[in-house]
């Protein structure tokens, strides 16, 4: 099938005799017809591709929020995994019973140091403080 310009439509029809003008108007209608479809195609066709553009650029942020949130997980990971390694310090420094032993060996009060001193009363009370925030 051969494609005809509205152009070429628009010619054929002012050549046609005066006697042909039913299939002259005929001609110039589908000209007419076939401008306004060309329009509409070009019309759709931006607008597809405007909604093409946002969908990309929905995509792209769409994409950011998953590494952000990939970055999150992981500082939530490594904050509770530091959070675990203090948990342990305290748990081992808040042992009455290891600041005990050294007072068995007779040292005076006055010559333990302030971790002696303490006998673990300030981890006790920090691991306290943070399990009852944590519930």
């Amino acid at each position: 099938m051969a494609i005809v310009s509205t152009k070429s439509l628009r010619r054929l029809s002012d050549k046609l005799p005066s006697s042909a003008g039913v299939a002259a108007g005929a001609l110039l209608e589908s000209a007419d017809y076939i401008d306004e479809l060309e329009a509409l195609i070009s019309t759709m066709t931006n607008k597809i591709e405007s909604i093409q553009d946002e969908l990309n650029l929905s995509r792209v942020k769409q994409m950011d929020l998953i590494v952000d949130k990939a970055d999150y997980i992981k500082g939530i990971h490594l904050i509770n995994e530091h959070n675990k390694q203090l948990r342990e310090a305290l748990e081992f420094y808040q042992e009455v019973q290891d600041y005990k032993s050294l007072a068995d060996i007779h040292i005076t009060r006055a010559h333990l140091t302030k971790l002696g001193q303490d006998m673990g009363a300030t981890a006790r009370e920090a691991l306290l403080s943070t399990w009852s925030e944590v519930n």
